[in-house]
């Protein structure tokens, strides 16, 4: 049971209990669950931008899971979860309806500033599975997908993907370890490739950018696209040498071996009346030694 106060605000306490259990259903079959209420409080910077802030309930969250563990020798391991997360009382803008404080940090333009009521929700559900197989001989592994969804309404009672609505995610690693090279040393390694699909984004109102001469978002098609998808591929080479005294392990990893450009965001250019696309990195490689006595 947690309880949190906060001096700063009408409604002072916060009281978040929370349960979790586990029951083996044989010796290598185990069923999980757990329950919880979780609270937080609005930015300390709404606190200053507006005078509704100390008004505002908490945000309370309410997240169920279940799921079942399956461990047919020592070294694999196989978990399915599946969740549930409900909100209310989110902190929505009074007046702009269409808009969330829980998107904040996306890319609906710059911090928005005004009057906020409690009045908003959200809800967000999915399911995990997951493969592991630990480092017990030559190789490990593991592998992850997520499916997912997340929506939020805000004043406008109109139920929208949230900016971080990201459905499907993957994420697959494979290694070795330290093999013996003879002269070259002992050398190991991995491959680790990630796959998201894209995030809801906000189209820019390119007639109201341009005649205000900065971005402006078209609030009646809040989060209604989505980023391309998100593809890196990973591969790292270690080499380990062992002396009387310690040992001294280098690396070598080329990072999006592909050399994809993947989109992060989109804004837009005053300067060029255009949107145009952020990206990251390339194709780049990172080095480093460790030494160890």
């Amino acid at each position: 049971l947690r309880v949190d106060a906060f001096s700063r605000s009408d409604h002072t306490t916060a009281w978040s209990p929370r349960l979790s259990a586990q029951l083996d259903l044989t010796s290598t079959l185990t069923l999980t669950g757990a329950w919880g209420r979780y609270h937080q409080r609005p930015a300390l910077v709404w606190f200053t931008a507006t005078d509704t802030a100390s008004s505002l309930r908490p945000t309370r969250a309410t997240h169920g899971v279940a799921g079942l563990e399956w461990r047919p020798r020592p070294e694999w391991r196989f978990t399915l979860e599946g969740y549930r997360k409900t909100y209310d009382r989110v902190p929505v803008f009074v007046d702009r309806p269409m808009l969330s404080t829980l998107n904040e940090g996306a890319d609906e333009g710059a911090f928005i500033v005004g009057d906020l009521d409690d009045a908003g929700t959200a809800r967000s559900h999915g399911l995990e599975i997951y493969v592991q197989r630990r480092l017990t001989d030559v190789f490990y592994t593991s592998l992850s997908y997520t499916l997912s969804e997340t929506r939020y309404t805000p004043l406008d009672g109109v139920g929208r993907p949230g900016s971080f609505d990201i459905r499907h995610v993957a994420d697959l690693t494979v290694g070795t370890r330290d093999l013996d090279a003879g002269p070259v040393g002992l050398l190991g390694g991995s491959v680790r490739l990630r796959y998201m699909s894209g995030r809801p984004t906000t189209p820019y109102d390119l007639e109201a950018s341009r005649e205000m001469g900065r971005g402006i978002i078209d609030t009646d098609r809040v989060n209604a696209e989505r980023l391309p998808d998100y593809v890196r591929l990973d591969v790292r080479l270690d080499r380990r040498d062992h002396f009387s005294w310690g040992a001294i392990t280098s690396y070598l990893e080329l990072q999006n071996v592909t050399g994809r450009h993947n989109v992060s965001e989109r804004r837009y250019n005053a300067n060029r009346h255009k949107v145009e696309d952020f990206t990251h990195w390339g194709r780049y490689v990172v080095g480093g030694v460790t030494v160890e006595f």
